[in-house]
């Protein structure tokens, strides 16, 4: 790798447009990009001093800029009492402070991993995500960023990760699980949402991550107890489903036996408070 130029664009504007140059790459927090940029880059945009490093809501989003740190959004009034205080309790269980003090909620989501955790965020969320293209901005669903079209920080940047409000009313759980503390191969995360009424299923999401690069979500199962009174048969049935499924990602793996396990105890854990609200 040699690195010929460096620069430090002060709007979104000039940084999509610095993306156009040959072996350009774009660096963010930093955490990901200096053992993955490739050999023949030439050129580093840093997007140190960009403008989207906030955090804010309007009438119809929670809108967290792609520059917020994870530190930002742990110790953030917003994050901490919107959807339960999920996304600052999400924050603090990334990794290390340090860690926290530099990632970017843009990056996470930039580098599909499976161990990043707002793309297990943004499935439970149902978020969108604003990009920047030249030229142009435009807001896609969070998904849209892995279909091959969208490539950020190659032909276009994330700007804000989108969270709908009209969802802050339902039921949130998060947890991020491992047999050894310091183990990346077994540990599983979980982002659960249910919107109940009168003891009846309206809305459910249960999204597990770390078992592959995106979320595992069994919209079949979701679909299918639309409408039902939750009680301890329908959990069963739930957490059972959802056990057989994050199994069948890898059928003969100790380890992922070992998640899918978590993921039926973790959903049955979830459900069975939603049973004594």
């Amino acid at each position: 790798m040699k690195i010929k130029k460096i620069y430090f664009p002060n709007t979104v504007r000039e940084a999509v447009s610095l993306l156009g140059k040959k072996n350009s790459v774009y660096i963010a927090g930093s955490t990901y990009s200096f053992k993955n940029i490739p050999e023949n880059t030439e050129i580093a945009i840093c997007g140190r001093d960009l403008p989207i490093s906030y955090i804010k809501k309007d009438q119809k989003y929670l809108i967290l800029g792609a520059g917020s740190t994870f530190d930002q959004i742990e110790k953030n009034k917003l994050c901490s009492s919107l959807f339960d205080g999920l996304l600052s309790k999400a924050a603090s269980a990334c990794s290390s402070q340090l860690i926290r003090n530099m990632a970017t909620v843009g990056g996470n989501l930039a580098h599909l991993n499976a161990f990043n955790l707002f793309p297990v965020l943004c499935s439970s969320l149902n978020a969108n995500v604003r990009i920047s293209l030249k030229g142009f901005s435009k807001i896609i669903s969070w998904k849209e960023l892995y279909l091959g079209r969208y490539k950020p920080g190659i032909n276009c940047l994330i700007t804000e990760l989108l969270f709908p409000l009209n969802l802050s009313r339902n039921k949130f759980y998060f947890k991020k699980v491992s047999k050894i503390k310091s183990s990346w191969d077994s540990y599983i995360t979980v982002c659960f949402r249910a919107d109940i009424y009168k003891k009846k299923i309206k809305d459910l999401r249960l999204s597990v991550g770390a078992v592959r690069a995106l979320p595992y979500i069994d919209e079949a199962l979701e679909k299918d107890v639309i409408g039902k009174e939750i009680n301890t048969e329908l959990i069963k049935d739930i957490s059972s489903r959802l056990e057989s499924g994050v199994l069948s990602l890898h059928a003969n793996s100790e380890i992922n036996s070992y998640r899918a396990s978590l993921a039926k105890n973790l959903s049955t854990d979830f459900l069975s408070g939603l049973m004594e609200d």
